[in-house]
């Protein structure tokens, strides 16, 4: 349906690039790869042994709980780190 937006959580266990809009939140567990050339509109939780490059923009929080977070775009909300590795360039 033409104007319809569909919210949706997902969780990441393999490696995924995403190059649209997420109207939802996105965990990436351990093993998971994220490519984020995109958009999601709620929280973004990176788990130990998860790794994201975020390009795009997070208009939630991005919360690194323990993975790799590189920050390349932008976080809208706030950038928490409780453990891991967080990189801005």
């Amino acid at each position: 349906m033409a104007g319809e937006q569909i919210e949706i959580n997902i969780e990441v266990t393999s490696e995924l690039k995403l190059h649209g809009t997420l109207f939802g939140n996105v965990v990436v567990k351990a093993g998971g790869i994220l490519e984020l050339d995109g958009e999601v509109r709620q929280n973004l939780i990176v788990e130990k042994g998860g790794c994201v490059n975020l390009r795009g923009v997070v208009r939630g929080d991005a919360l690194n709980k323990g993975g790799e977070l590189n920050v390349f775009g932008k976080v809208v909300g706030e950038l928490l780190k409780d453990d891991g590795a967080t990189n801005i360039y």
